[in-house]
């Protein structure tokens, strides 16, 4: 393994015999599936990797031997250090144990001494929400409580590696809420992250490369600024009334940017071009973080004495300034919207995005903002 690798896959293949063979298209008999083939990959220390792919792609079952819980049938895959998984719910568990003794058995197993477990123990507990439960088998777990204590004893226990298999898409949106910042942080600290996920905004928010896996191969690998891209809409489906819309972020010396740090102001502008000489609908802007969660709404009409007069017709330019130190970090989608007195008319998502990244001055400060979409400075009066 070369220095600074933690994960080196070479010619990974993964064949599953088939229970029923049958015909292909072009009249061979098909015994088997080759859910990996001669993937081969290498993952740096500290880096996080997004794995994307349509469903029987072969993600699941790449994670699985990363985890070492299937063996490949050739090729090789090697890992530097402690690696921590969550890939099936409930996988590692033993059903008649309570939560708190699985917490034991599953840290013990992992390598943890009971003593380094016991010194975590109240945080996992908390972290997962199971408090009132966590002296019950786990057999009467339901799929959300088994996730959130799995997920929090790999969390909280000090792994080298960490493999996520769709983690952020079950549970309630709470503790998704707590689970995303928690993994940034691991993120911060220098771990290497792996992460399955089908949420595209996750990826682009988390992680620094991805890896996309099609029919079994590793059929591309983006830099994230690339992968970002792809997210937005490219053959954009404008409403029937309007000619041309354009959405560009841009910094004070009014060039195109995508990523910011938090201590810059940046500028969004919305171009529009009506069909008709006349519309009676208004537009608005919407923004939304990495989990489509709405930020906030706002309006050219909205302004600090009330709803101004505005003609919307014709082509019109619209220009929105975001003060220094608004956003915390993270990426940011922006739809627009058309509306009238009757309500939306019509939206075009994912039209444009940009990312926040934190300024190094304020390094001191950054636990204390790891949470939460915006991080602003109020005035303070010390008395």
């Amino acid at each position: 393994m070369e220095p600074g690798s933690t994960i080196v896959v070479e010619n990974l293949s993964k064949v599953y015999p088939l229970r029923q063979p049958h015909v292909n298209e072009e009249g061979e008999m098909i015994t088997e599936h080759w859910a990996l083939k001669n993937i081969s990959f290498e993952i740096r220390e500290g880096e996080s990797v997004g794995i994307v792919g349509e469903n029987g792609s072969g993600k699941s079952t790449l994670l699985k031997v990363l985890a070492g819980v299937t063996q490949p049938t050739s090729g090789e895959a090697r890992i530097r250090g402690r690696v921590a998984s969550v890939l099936d719910i409930g996988a590692g568990f033993h059903q008649e144990l309570s939560g708190r003794e699985n917490v034991f058995l599953n840290g013990q197993i992992l390598g943890f001494s009971k003593r380094e477990i016991q010194e975590q123990y109240d945080e996992i507990v908390s972290f997962s929400g199971i408090e009132k439960f966590i002296e019950e088998p786990v057999k009467n777990y339901s799929n959300g409580m088994y996730l959130r204590l799995a997920f929090s004893i790999m969390a909280h226990l000090n792994f080298d590696v960490y493999l996520f298999d769709e983690v952020l898409s079950v549970g309630d949106e709470d503790f998704r809420k707590k689970s995303f910042p928690k993994i940034n942080s691991l993120i911060n600290r220098g771990k290497t992250v792996v992460l399955i996920s089908h949420n595209f905004s996750e990826i682009a928010t988390l992680c620094s490369m991805v890896y996309t896996i099609h029919e079994g191969r590793l059929a591309m690998k983006d830099t994230i600024e690339r992968f970002r891209l792809s997210l937005i809409s490219k053959d954009v489906t404008l409403p029937y009334f309007v000619e041309r819309l354009s959405v560009e972020v841009k910094d004070t010396n009014g060039e195109n940017q995508s990523t910011f740090l938090n201590s810059e102001a940046l500028f969004i502008e919305i171009n529009n071009v009506y069909k008709e000489d006349k519309t009676d609908n208004n537009i608005a802007l919407r923004l939304k973080d990495n989990l489509g969660s709405t930020i906030f709404s706002t309006s050219p009409s909205l302004t600090k004495e009330g709803v101004a007069e505005i003609d919307y017709a014709g082509s019109r330019k619209y220009v929105m300034m975001v003060p220094p130190h608004y956003f915390n970090r993270g990426t940011f989608f922006i739809d627009i919207i058309y509306f009238n007195e009757g309500g939306i008319v019509e939206e075009v998502n994912n039209i444009s995005y940009f990312t926040i990244r934190l300024n190094p001055v304020y390094k001191e400060v950054i636990k204390l903002g790891e949470k939460g979409r915006i991080r602003t400075f109020f005035e303070w009066k010390i008395g």
